[in-house]
């Protein structure tokens, strides 16, 4: 620097050394001037140099540093980051620009960083000195990326970024792929200001940069222009106007036949790219309503077809109206097929609008079209026509289709789908063509599609198609498709209307057809039937066998039979209950939607009766479950104490499956506690007698029955049952002695006799070969509470808790042998013995674990 000083210096020196008189005039020029205004030059960059280093030598932020951190962190949010990169370039501190743009040139940095600093310099750097960085890292990116940076662009849109995307691509002494990013990002931007550059780019610049320039300037302008002088053309003409102005006034001028072919596809270009935001009532008056140019009668009505009318400013029904009125005027003229095509695709779409005003014009404009020499005019006109449901468009579609004579199908069958939404009758038109049609299988099937929907019409007389349809099952040249449908029709029509003919067809042709779907929907709309006869069920039944492979006939079979017999079919569909998807398809889901969802309690409880009947325990505690817990049955219509009953069974198929807490649980909870002494009454103290045996309280089974045993109104055969009950209680409880006694009275008993007998052995041998049993000391009792015996469990607990204080100094030695993590169990079993408890906590130190069971042994020892 001092060195570069010293020069600067002799140069000033040389440039003041005084001159001769008289020659200052015409030397100064050259001798003076000169050397010091070179001086001067030579010294601006010198102090540029200067203030650079000045500023390279001052130290970053800290602050920026610790966000330039942060901006790296790949776990905070874009939005965060994106505004971590503005502050950085609005508050322009040190080292934050640097630290920016070795985010763009770093080939390690990730792709959705590049992406959100791009972002902020496209947004908020108004010097633009990271714009040539954030291109280049645009460049070197794959397609998906620039695509996100178009959006971007599109996004910003400022002119100042505008201006400097144009000034890039169009700098000569700049990287080739810098200036075609930025002519690709100028195109994205669609603003006005970016159309001059890239007409000028297209009009004079190499062959990769004119060719971007004119794809950029057809973003921007999507008129196609064919020249870039054309296009200048244009734009000098017309860059202080709107797109709309200039399509309205060309379309004006091209009324009066001015204009060329240049021209006119100017103006159906810009009418295209402007067509998206038009008004209704552009496309009404300058789209429809132009005659000169088709193929905007054509763009207009395609976009009446999907136009939003919500966004009408009269309102949606104020729009359809107007549109639809736009369409009717604009098909009274039109002679064009593309065009009239998209009008009656149109009108199609807004058929309620063009009914409101009557159907005699819209009919009138659709039949005069079946003429048309475009098939898909003749297609779309028929459609409409249908749409009508008008019986006098209907009269003129019948006799073309009769006219056709088995010609032009895709019109035939269009006609049929009129006919089909027409509620106007023409039942006997389509009887006799389904007797006549016997070639084409689409044909037939729309016939019987037809035939199908006049079901409710009694003025059809729809069971006089039913013998009709009965020979088309039968027949098995006809198609799988076409026998799926009859038989869908036949239960329609016949099955529902409790037809004999349709119903016995349905059993012997639908049921034995080789097609599965035919067989599953026979089976399906059999169970639809009001009433059917014995050979009907039996047949059903046979599909439930081993005749019918197929699990989805099985399912429907089982349905319609629970639909016709109810609880009465459960003993048919036993073979199968064990298979889960077969329960969940048939039982279960008739339970939960035909009786459950219909209120039928009375129906529900006899489901579930007939299920334990069967001996399918574990399915009717589910069935008994689902009926209990469903929140709106209304059990007003059911038999009384259906209810009870429900969880009676309930209970006694739990007690069956091994869920004996669980059974004794329901018992005690929703039946009552008192047993009378009828059947039922009996039956339930007989299951709570053995709930309470099998969950470990044999001690009340005998005094929970000694009442009933003593009374004289039992049923036959219950002294028996109660006898067996009470003495395997007494058995359990080491009373055999006293078991004998109970059970010998009972052994001549007709049906449980044998039973008796056994349980009698049993008592009498333990009674001889047991020693007297002592009484069991505490310490003997705490092992058993680890046990996993439930029911030894239950008598430990009793027992201890009879013995009281006596009992405590086993029970502290147990609680005290145990791990931290097991003292909390303990302590709840010890205060259901004593009463007795105290915080405690297993991940507490140890001296305060000891101190806890400290306090515990001292409350015992009270």
């Amino acid at each position: 620097m001092k060195t570069l000083f010293a020069c600067h210096a002799t140069i000033l020196a040389v440039g003041v050394f005084p001159c001769p008189p008289g020659v200052f005039e015409t030397v100064m020029i050259r001798r003076n001037a000169l050397p010091l205004l070179l001086g001067f030059l030579i010294l601006i960059p010198c102090f540029v140099q200067e203030a650079t280093f000045a500023q390279e030598a001052t130290p970053p932020d800290p602050d920026v540093q610790k966000q330039l951190q942060q901006l790296q962190d790949g776990t905070r949010p874009a939005e965060y980051r994106l505004q971590m990169v503005n502050r950085l370039l609005r508050e322009g501190r040190p080292g934050a620009r640097d630290g920016l743009r070795a985010v763009l040139v770093s080939e390690e940095a990730p792709a959705d960083l590049k992406l959100i600093v791009i972002t902020g310099v496209l947004y908020h750097d108004t010097g633009l000195t990271l714009l040539d960085d954030a291109l280049d890292a645009t460049a070197a990116a794959d397609d998906t990326f620039i695509e996100q940076v178009r959006k971007k662009v599109a996004w910003a849109r400022s002119p100042g970024l505008v201006k400097g995307l144009a000034a890039r691509a169009t700098g000569r002494g700049r990287p080739e792929t810098l200036r075609l990013v930025a002519i690709g990002l100028l195109g994205a931007s669609a603003a006005k200001e970016a159309v001059s550059p890239l007409i000028s780019l297209w009009e004079g610049g190499p062959a990769p940069f004119a060719e971007a320039a004119r794809r950029a300037l057809d973003e921007v302008l999507p008129l196609h222009f064919h020249s870039a002088s054309e296009a200048r053309e244009f734009w000098t003409k017309n860059s202080a106007r709107d797109m709309e102005t200039i399509l309205r006034e060309g379309l004006r001028a091209a009324g009066t036949g001015n204009g060329n072919g240049t021209h006119k596809q100017l103006l159906i270009n810009l009418a295209r790219s402007l067509l998206p935001d038009a008004s209704l009532t552009a496309i009404v008056a300058q789209y429809l309503g132009c005659r000169e140019f088709p193929e905007l009668r054509r763009m207009g009505a395609n976009r009446i077809g999907v136009y939003p009318f919500g966004e009408f400013a009269g309102g949606a029904a104020a729009g359809r109206k107007a549109a639809a009125a736009g369409v009717l005027k604009a098909l009274a003229v039109e002679d064009v097929p593309e065009v009239e095509l998209a009008l009656l695709r149109a009108a199609r779409s807004l058929i309620a609008e063009l009914k409101e005003g009557g159907t005699d014009r819209i009919r009138e404009l659709c039949l005069a079209r079946l003429d048309s020499r475009s098939a898909e005019v003749r297609l779309a006109a028929v459609q409409v026509a249908g749409e009508l449901r008008d019986h006098a468009a209907l009269e003129v579609l019948t006799a073309r289709y009769d006219s056709l004579d088995g010609k032009d199908k895709v019109i035939r069958l269009a006609i049929l789908d009129a006919v089909g939404q027409s509620e106007n009758g023409n039942a006997a038109w389509v009887h006799e063509k389904l007797m006549s049609e016997v070639a084409e299988e689409d044909v037939v099937f729309r016939l019987i599609q037809i035939l199908k929907k006049y079901q409710n019409r009694p003025d059809s007389k729809p069971m006089t198609f039913v013998p009709t349809l009965i020979e088309i099952l039968k027949d098995k040249a006809r198609s799988a498709r076409i026998r799926q449908e009859t038989a869908t029709a036949i239960g329609a029509i016949g099955v529902l209307g409790g037809n004999r003919q349709a119903i016995d067809a349905l059993a012997l042709f639908g049921l034995a057809d080789e097609d599965l779907s035919v067989r599953d929907i026979a089976a399906t709309q059999l169970g639809r039937a009001p009433e059917v006869d014995g050979k009907v069920v039996e047949m059903l039944r046979a599909r439930l066998t081993e005749v019918e492979k197929e699990p989805r006939v099985r399912q429907s079979a089982a349905r319609s039979l629970l639909n016709l017999r109810g609880a009465a079919a459960v003993p048919y569909l036993k073979t199968h209950l064990a298979e889960d998807s077969f329960w969940q398809e048939t039982v279960r889901s008739y339970l939960s939607q035909n009786l459950l969802g219909g209120g039928d309690a009375a129906g529900a409880v006899d489901l579930v009766e007939a299920l334990c009947k069967e001996g399918f325990e574990a399915r009717c505690a589910e069935a008994a479950r689902l009926v209990l817990e469903h929140k709106d049955l209304k059990w007003e219509g059911a038999p009384p104490g259906a209810k009870e009953a429900t969880a009676f069974l309930l209970a006694r198929s739990l007690g069956a499956t091994g869920r004996d807490a669980e059974g004794l649980k329901v018992l005690t909870e929703s039946v009552p506690e008192t047993f009378p002494f009828d059947p039922e009454g009996v039956e339930r103290a007989l299951l709570h007698a053995q709930l309470l045996r099998k969950t470990g309280a044999p001690g009340q089974v005998a005094a929970a029955l000694a009442k009933m045993a003593r009374s004289d109104k039992l049923p036959a055969g219950t002294p028996a049952r109660i006898a067996i009950e009470t003495g395997l209680a007494l058995i359990d409880l080491g009373r055999s002695a006293d078991a004998v006694k109970v059970l010998k009275p009972h052994t001549t008993d007709t049906a449980h006799g044998k039973r008796v007998q056994e349980i009698l052995a049993k008592a009498e041998g333990v009674a001889k070969v047991a020693p007297p049993r002592r009484p069991l000391k505490p310490e003997e009792l705490t092992p058993v509470l680890d046990g996993p015996d439930a029911a030894k469990r239950s008598v430990a607990v009793s027992t201890l808790k009879k013995i009281g204080k006596a009992a405590h100094p086993a029970l502290i030695a147990w609680i005290t042998r145990k791990k931290p993590s097991e003292v909390p169990a303990a302590m709840g079993i010890l205060k259901e013995i004593t009463g007795i408890s105290v915080p405690f906590d297993p991940r507490a130190p140890e001296s305060e674990r000891r101190k806890a069971l400290a306090v515990l042994a001292h409350k015992l020892a009270k």
